[in-house]
């Protein structure tokens, strides 16, 4: 007599391989998930770290270029505006989640801009002398508030003037 061998997959087996299947694809869905927050975190980094780096970059460039003590012509926590060893006026602010530069946008999607104004014993200046008479701005720290959907990255440096003493 001949064995009958059956050639089909039984209950078990077929479950068994499912559950394993099913473990596997939970765990690769874990994984591509990280994968996904990563580039999630790095298009955040480019779109907006990348240019609110340039822009608060620039603004040290350009303000540790103040012609003199005179030269400051308005200074508030959302404001300054100066003259150059140039003689050029600059006159950067924040106005509707844009960093202004003059009235081009320097930098968007901006959700705070805040200037603090230090003496020369490093104390903070709450209303900094400005022109016509000598400023007694020594230190400037500049702090920008960056948004990109629900992710916030906050941007801060310290210029010191070049032509202001200090």
């Amino acid at each position: 007599m001949k064995k009958h061998r059956s050639k089909g997959l039984t209950l078990i087996e077929l479950v068994m391989t499912m559950s394993i299947v099913g473990i596997l694809v939970s765990a690769s869905m874990l994984y591509i998930k990280q994968i996904i927050d990563l580039w999630d975190f790095m298009s955040f980094r480019n779109e907006i770290v990348a240019p609110g780096m340039m822009a608060i970059t620039r603004m040290s460039r350009e303000i540790r270029q103040i012609n003199n003590s005179t030269s400051v012509l308005n200074a508030n926590s959302t404001r300054f505006r100066f003259t150059d060893v140039n003689n050029v006026t600059t006159d950067y602010y924040f106005s509707s989640l844009n960093l202004m530069r003059n009235n081009d946008i320097l930098a968007s999607g901006v959700s705070n801009f805040t200037l603090t104004y230090y003496n020369l014993t490093n104390q903070p200046i709450a209303n900094p002398l400005i022109n016509p008479q000598a400023t007694d701005i020594k230190r400037i720290k500049i702090r920008l508030n960056m948004f990109f959907g629900n992710q916030n990255k906050t941007l801060e440096t310290q210029v010191f003037p070049r032509n202001l003493g200090g």
